[in-house]
């Protein structure tokens, strides 16, 4: 009665009630409490409000909404935050404002208590760490997509004080725009001298840069990413969250048209629209580099310029020509994608894509090739090219690429579409510019799908680049109790994301678009 019961790690002090070395997310997630028989309850159960006792729906990540899993616990509710830059040390969210079940308003952070009362006290701001002389280093230009396989990529500081500086205290650190994590920190080293430049880079580069990367190719993702410059943040790692603690100046970019709302720029460079690297703006290679100012923490002074590593930037106006389009036309009223099951029960051994044939003809796949993209990355994680195979698709008829069980026309193994979020695209054209590896591009684009398995992901990247203005395909698996796809069923226009929605699955076979079943859960006690 009014005491405490603890679920956590041996390591918890003091030792828990129950001790469970399974891992607890980060966010955005759950943890609910039911009341029933335990066998209801098992790996990989959709989310249920039936029974529900208590819920506490969190993230460490601002910017993210799991709509799917705020609606079916916590209706109209905000998720709450454990905010790692709180305090210094450890931090839990504990309840500070009632004892009312599924009430997240009531949690706030705290410093943790395991197995006593909560310690509601305010905490103190944790003092952000900075230089203790203002810093004059600036980020100057940027190469993160150099033509072909990205061998001459750098980032070039420049000192615009009046001394040398000693760069040792100094971590260059590169977020990657889809998880707001660290994926790569580079301690610098040595020193820059003033009114000068220091240049880190492939050892491609010329001239060859004063700090050169450990690897040669594919360093600098593409974006929506973020280069930042931070003042003694030696505890940053790799999987470190996006944060502006001691940082000196940061630049966010991005090849693809930008997404309306990035928690890079929001911790970064708040309220500013993330700097442009077109490649398709002008011949040859391009850079982001500072032409119109040299403030630190100022996107808009980046443009696109020619490279000029460990020299002054070339801000003259480029030689531009219009985005290339492709040469090969697909046929008249083309091939559709109409159906996709990317996540199948068990073992995933009924994945399929579902093509359609439109045209009141026979129509051969030579010349097509199907891309599947992944979304965290927004690279080809999968190229099928059916050139040369002599597969056709019959006239009004379906083509299905899939797994043994499928029945498919062209089999694939189990298990080879990702969950999501991802994407499937469809391309007429030359076979051979489809690689996988390859970035995202629309170049004989004839129809996509872009798709999550989590309502609270966003596919940012691939949606900007693929199919802008439309939200991604959500194949939730609690619509029904047997398997679910996702197919067209109001409408064949290619790259229209609204025409699709949750159904039957039937693969080779028209669409089932009748009414989907609904069930109403149970009380909770």
């Amino acid at each position: 009665s009014n005491g405490y019961f603890t679920i956590g790690s041996s390591n918890v002090v003091p030792y828990p009630d129950v001790v469970s070395e399974s891992m607890i997310q980060n966010g955005p997630d759950a943890v609910a409490l039911y009341y029933g028989n335990a066998a209801d309850y098992f790996v990989g159960m959709t989310a249920s409000r039936a029974n529900l006792v208590d819920a506490v729906l969190y993230t460490n990540r601002l910017g993210v909404t799991a709509a799917s899993l705020v609606a079916t616990l916590a209706p109209g509710q905000e998720l709450v935050y454990e905010n790692a830059a709180a305090i210094a040390e450890d931090e839990s969210i504990s309840r500070c404002g009632g004892l009312h079940g599924v009430t997240l308003s009531e949690f706030q952070v705290t410093r943790p208590t395991p197995g006593g009362e909560n310690n509601c006290a305010p905490l103190p701001t944790a003092s952000p760490t900075s230089p203790t002389v203002v810093p004059e280093i600036i980020i100057n230009e940027l190469n993160s997509d150099t033509p072909g396989v990205d061998t001459e990529e750098f980032i070039e500081l420049y000192n615009k004080g009046s001394s040398n500086v000693d760069l040792s205290d100094y971590q260059l650190v590169f977020y990657n725009g889809a998880d707001n994590q660290a994926y790569l920190i580079i301690q610098l080293t040595g020193s820059i001298l003033a009114n000068s430049y220091y240049t880190i880079g492939s050892v491609n580069v010329q001239p060859r840069p004063n700090l050169v990367f450990d690897n040669s190719v594919h360093v600098i993702q593409n974006g929506l990413d973020a280069v930042a410059l931070h003042y003694q943040r030696s505890d940053i790692v790799v999987g470190s969250m996006v944060n502006a603690v001691g940082l000196v100046d940061a630049l966010v970019h991005t090849k693809y048209t930008p997404p309306t709302g990035s928690e890079l720029i929001n911790v970064l460079t708040p309220g500013q629209q993330p700097a442009l690297e077109l490649i398709y703006i002008s011949e040859g290679d391009n850079t982001l580099g500072r032409c119109s100012g040299r403030d630190a923490l100022t996107l808009a002074q980046f443009r696109l310029t020619v490279p000029t590593p460990g020299a002054p930037n070339n801000c003259n106006p480029l030689v531009t020509f219009p985005p290339p389009v492709t040469t090969v036309r697909p046929p008249v009223a083309q091939v559709i994608i109409n159906e996709m099951n990317a996540d199948s029960p068990s073992v995933d051994d009924f994945e399929y894509i579902e093509l359609y044939n439109k045209e009141n003809r026979d129509v051969s796949l030579n010349n097509f090739v199907l891309v599947l993209y992944n979304g965290n990355t927004n690279k080809a994680y999968m190229v099928l090219s059916f050139n040369g195979l002599g597969l056709t698709i019959p006239r009004r008829g379906y083509f299905v690429i899939g797994t043994r069980n499928t029945n498919p026309g062209y089999e694939m193994p189990n298990n080879f579409i990702q969950n999501g979020p991802d994407a499937i695209a469809l391309y007429y054209g030359d076979t051979s510019g489809y690689v996988s590896g390859m970035d995202v591009t629309t170049n004989g684009l004839v129809d996509v799908v872009v798709y999550v398995n989590s309502g609270g992901d966003s596919a940012s990247g691939l949606t900007s680049a693929l199919t802008p203005g439309q939200p991604p395909l959500h194949e939730d698996s609690r619509v029904l109790e047997q398997d679910e796809s996702i197919g067209r069923c109001t409408g064949n226009d290619p790259v229209s994301l609204s025409q699709f929605r949750v159904m039957l699955s039937t693969p080779g076979q028209p669409n089932d678009c009748s009414p989907l079943p609904t069930s109403a859960p149970n009380p909770a006690p």
